[in-house]
């Protein structure tokens, strides 16, 4: 081990100012690196450094000589250990020389042995609607650890937060416990390779060469922000306690608003998931190894993070077949219940088991939407609570209840949306917006549609009720049709619940479903699909004597029988006014003229009910032999004209 007699380090005292360089991080530098979502961006007014020494060269560069605070992209730049969590950068502050941490030989600024060695950050934002929380993500190494953990040598990391409630300090690991080096849980299954915190034990410490610091990995924050604020403003700090020697380091980034309701501030570990398929992966490990192991497919990249203060005693056994959740360690671990998660593979929910009450959290980055309630429901989503056919506590954006008819599930007859799997029924800690997939009513709860009287030409529309609970505010509704057409089916999307067109003749169908889209234009919702039958007439040909294919040859000396049938929505149809022409040669005849006898005493057809056909007896005894046309046509323009061709010989 070490020695403890620190006071022969001290050996760089002062503080050391230097020229400006054209390439020095800026403020603006500074906020871009902590802060990577737009909206939040957006809301940024101010970022200052308070205390420390801040890089007089571009980010990832050397100054060549000691600097506190810069912009880097990853810790040390070129190292794979220690990443950002979203973006290509983030922010660095350090007690010491943040390009050469050391133990002895540290750099001491300010007065020699003093725990003046401190480098603080300040942003302020505008609290943008509907954002009741305040993210980031942090992590600290020092070289304090571990040798003189529990000395007054107590290095930290602190972020306050004020708002219209106070001042707060927020930074803490996920027990619960202060970011210092006497107090914090460095977790001592985490690499330490490319971070200048990797150097070896100098002297022997009984084991193979070991690391000599300590690492929490990284952490995120999950603040809620006082009701009625305007403004928020965070303090970022690390530095010395009980001398001035010892690097200790933190990087800070993803700084972000958040729409989850919390009533106290809560960090957790962050896992960064990448999509494809993941086997025993550790997401969470507590104060003595103990960790659980995540098996399951990620569709999107985002973020897993786990909020923890204790981890009880919880048999592997506890955990459902098929959550992918696993316990590492001595099986000391906190009991979950996993569901699928849209967007990931991944969604939890919490139960307690103990004094134990842990959450997994899946924070996909992007800004937060407040369109529409806030619910706590089993099959909470990373965007909207589903809670089509499970009830939710649910409440508005000003925090008022929703009313009752939300508490209500939908009819048992909905058919459950596949794409959403819902494991027990535990009580959930976070909020997210809410909808209910919208229910589609066909032209007021009609199955079909008679239209055996409409013209050939005729339109028909077809509008739709949504019916949705509550309501989906700014969400997008899209409604796809498929519309039959004398071609064949079409499918067509309209942002109206309706749709006009001309239906072909004979019997069809429109169908319709409803989508419910996020501002991202992602689907979060979709209606059952409805049908609505479609009756056009249709002529289904002329009977015996008459060949439909105009082969007739019939004899001229008797009557000739002129009939056919009209069928619609299952049945022939027997009021429509169909009328008779004769053309021969270019001459066409119409009229009772054309009627045997009183049969017919126009050029009327008459309906048979009995046979379900029109006739019209033909008087031949008047036509010349030769080649006729008779053609039938419909008042109204029901059906196009139809014709046949016969012989009358």
């Amino acid at each position: 081990m070490k020695v403890t007699f620190r006071g022969a380090c001290a050996l760089l005292a002062g503080l050391i100012l230097f020229a400006g360089s054209a390439n020095a991080v800026t403020d603006t530098d500074l906020k871009n690196a902590l802060v990577d979502d737009p909206t939040t961006l957006a809301n940024v007014t101010s970022l200052t450094v308070d205390a420390g020494v801040l890089s007089t060269s571009a980010a990832d560069v050397d100054p060549g000589f000691p600097s506190q605070i810069t912009v880097l992209s990853a810790l040390l730049p070129g190292g794979t250990t220690v990443l950002p969590t979203r973006g290509g950068s983030f922010v660095a502050l350090s007690s010491g020389d943040l390009f050469h941490p050391a133990e002895f030989g540290d750099v001491d600024y300010g007065t020699v042995g003093a725990p003046d060695d401190t480098a603080t950050i300040t942003v302020t934002l505008n609290v943008p609607v509907g954002a009741n929380a305040i993210a980031f993500d942090f992590d600290f190494l020092s070289y304090e650890f571990p040798e003189f953990v529990g000395f007054n040598f107590n290095d930290f990391f602190t972020a306050t937060i004020t708002d219209s409630g106070g001042t707060r300090q927020v930074a803490k690991d996920a027990f619960g416990n202060d970011v210092t080096v006497n107090t914090v849980f460095f977790n001592p299954a985490l690499s330490l390779a490319g971070t200048g915190f990797d150097l070896v034990n100098d002297q022997p410490c009984g084991l193979p060469p070991c690391a000599d610091s300590g690492r929490t990995g990284t952490l995120t924050t999950l603040v809620p922000i006082t009701a009625g604020s305007t403004t928020v403003t965070l303090t970022f700090s690390t530095g010395d306690a009980g001398d001035g020697i010892f690097t200790s380091s933190a990087v800070v980034d993803n700084l972000r608003f958040s729409g989850q309701i919390l009533t106290l501030p809560a960090t957790g570990e962050t896992t960064v998931l990448t999509p494809g398929v993941i086997s025993g992966l550790p997401i969470f490990t507590d104060t003595v190894g103990n960790h659980l192991n995540l098996t399951g497919e990620v569709n999107t990249a985002g973020q897993l993070t786990v909020f923890s203060q204790l981890a009880s005693s919880v048999g592997s056994g506890r955990f459902p077949s098929g959550s992918g959740l696993s316990v590492g360690g001595d099986a000391n671990a906190s009991l979950y219940t996993l569901q699928e998660f849209e967007g990931l593979s991944f969604k939890t929910t919490t139960q307690n088991g103990g004094t134990q009450d842990l959450q997994l959290v899946v924070d996909v980055p992007g800004s937060f939407d407040p369109t529409m309630g806030l619910c706590r429901a089993n099959d909470e989503s990373s965007s909207f609570a589903d809670i089509t056919t499970v009830a939710a506590e649910c409440i508005l954006t000003d925090g008022s209840p929703c009313g009752s008819i939300i508490l209500s599930p939908a009819p048992d007859s909905l058919p459950a949306d596949p794409t959403r799997v819902r494991g027990s029924t535990p009580s959930l800690s976070q909020y997210v917006p809410c909808h209910r997939d919208p229910v589609l009513t066909l032209e007021d709860g009609a199955s079909s549609l008679d239209l055996c009287h409409t013209a050939v030409g005729d339109s028909v529309t077809v509008h739709v009720t949504a019916t949705f609970n509550p309501n989906p505010a700014l969400l997008t509704v899209r409604y796809q049709w498929t519309v039959p057409t004398a071609g064949g089916p079409v499918n067509t999307t309209t942002t109206d619940p309706e749709i006009t067109f001309v239906p072909p003749l004979g019997s069809s169908s429109v169908s319709v479903y409803a989508e419910l889209l996020d501002a991202a234009s992602s689907v979060v919702g979709t209606s059952a699909t409805v049908s609505i039958a479609l009756n056009k007439p249709s002529f289904i040909g002329f009977l015996d004597p008459i060949s439909n294919d105009g082969s007739s040859v019939l004899n001229g000396t008797k009557t000739i029988p002129v009939k056919f049938r009209v069928a619609c929505d299952g049945g022939f149809v027997g009021d429509l006014t169909a009328r008779l022409e004769l053309e021969k040669g270019g001459v066409i005849s119409s009229g009772g003229e054309l009627s045997s006898g009183n049969s017919n005493p126009d050029d009327r057809f008459k309906y048979n009910s009995s046979a379900s056909e029109y006739r019209y007896n033909l008087q031949s005894k008047t036509l010349t032999p030769g080649i006729y046309i008779i053609r039938v046509s419909f008042d109204g323009g029901v059906l196009p004209k139809t014709e046949v061709t016969i012989h009358v010989q």
